[in-house]
């Protein structure tokens, strides 16, 4: 890396070493034989962009006291405008799924409703549909054959009533951890809609 900048002449830019993520017994790093994932199935299993940089940053670093959040839940922004190198931990951080799933269903929860709906849609057509190169070299899991399965078939209904679709949404925020848990609590919700209109007779 030094001596491309070098034969190039650029300008040689500042490197830090940062702590890594470690596997969940803390020895060694984050590794598939722990059940790591590669970057993109996160995303595809829902977990929002916003909430893994929230997550990955404070495994080795946090804000100053005074401006730490005691929810621990910080904004994109908040991040750029927080983060100081010289407070990383010098070690590194176990990776605690429980803490990841709790920020992230806390990021789900702030969205605001049009916000939320425009994400699920786009996470269900550009990344739990659309193929990515790294498909070519892990097979795909069970979980995301069958979750493709599911958005398939449920993504249509989605966007044909936005208006049921957000509504859905709106009641299902408070209980899921991701976004691919959707698909299924949706279809109860819907089916338990139209059973009620098939009673009342509406």
């Amino acid at each position: 890396m030094l001596k491309l900048f070098e034969f190039f002449g650029w300008e040689m830019p500042e490197f830090v070493h940062v702590p890594v993520i470690l596997n969940p017994d803390g020895k060694g790093k984050l590794s598939k034989r722990f059940g790591a994932m590669p970057a993109i199935s996160y995303l595809r299993k829902g977990y929002l962009r916003d909430a893994v940089l929230n997550y990955a940053l404070l495994c080795g670093w946090a804000p100053e006291n005074d401006k730490a959040h005691q929810d621990e839940i910080y904004s994109f922004d908040e991040l750029i405008e927080l983060f100081d190198f010289r407070r990383c931990h010098k070690t590194g951080a176990r990776y605690d799924q429980k803490k990841f799933d709790y920020i992230n269903s806390k990021h789900i929860r702030i969205l605001l409703l049009t916000k939320l709906s425009d994400t699920v849609i786009d996470w269900a057509e550009n990344l739990v549909l659309k193929p990515f190169l790294t498909d070519q070299f892990d097979a795909p899991q069970d979980w995301e054959i069958d979750l493709r399965k599911q958005v398939e078939k449920f993504l249509p209904m989605w966007k044909a009533d936005i208006d049921k679709f957000k509504k859905g949404i709106n009641l299902e925020r408070e209980r899921i951890t991701v976004l691919s848990e959707l698909p299924y609590s949706l279809a109860f919700c819907m089916l338990m809609s139209l059973n009620l209109l098939m009673k009342t007779g509406i």
